[in-house]
């Protein structure tokens, strides 16, 4: 990823929201708090880094049609942020499915995308399928993903055409600021 790629992509950030925490706690026995930290952590960093350079952010998250509106405050908090981030809901897996998604890309004239976020085996895998089929380049972040358990993480992320890591999209900043 070089840095004229950078300046056309957008972070899109899928389902880290307070729902996810409670399901990596409790429902995905096999994650472990750990992975769930260093997962967010490298979240914020890219959040941190896009916000400084400018570039877009989209927060998604998850707002089931079916969780009763008392709990959907609870369910549906980001636990990522950015002042000038996009901030969509959809109602499933996908990012693009029932949203203005794509829209919202192509007024902005964007074409590549690094997707980050949970789970990688759902909303990350079905958000990228539906962005290739509408000729979105994305990108998976390996470390900013994570699946039910880390066996459904290592055999998703083989799935994917395109990844990379926080390190390398990070070094890829710091790369244009020493140019500049």
């Amino acid at each position: 990823m070089n840095d004229e790629k950078m300046t056309r992509t957008a972070l899109v950030v899928i389902d880290l929201q307070t729902g996810s925490r409670f399901l990596a706690r409790h429902i995905f026995k096999k994650l472990t708090s750990d992975q769930f930290k260093q997962m967010l952590l490298n979240n914020r960093k890219l959040v941190t880094q896009f916000s400084a350079q400018k570039l877009p952010i989209i927060i998604v998250t998850l707002h089931p049609k079916l969780l009763p509106k008392i709990l959907d405050n609870r369910f549906t908090q980001p636990l990522v942020t950015a002042d000038l981030a996009y901030q969509l809901q959809k109602p499933g897996p996908s990012a693009f499915k029932h949203t203005e998604l794509s829209t919202y890309l192509q007024q902005q004239n964007i074409k590549q995308l690094l997707v980050t976020g949970f789970t990688t085996d759902n909303g990350v895998k079905k958000t990228v399928q539906d962005a290739e089929k509408l000729g979105f380049m994305p990108t998976v972040v390996t470390d900013a993903t994570i699946a039910r358990n880390s066996e459904k993480q290592q055999e998703m992320l083989k799935e994917f055409k395109h990844t990379c890591s926080t390190a390398e999209v990070l070094k890829t900043f710091e790369n244009g600021q020493k140019r500049s």
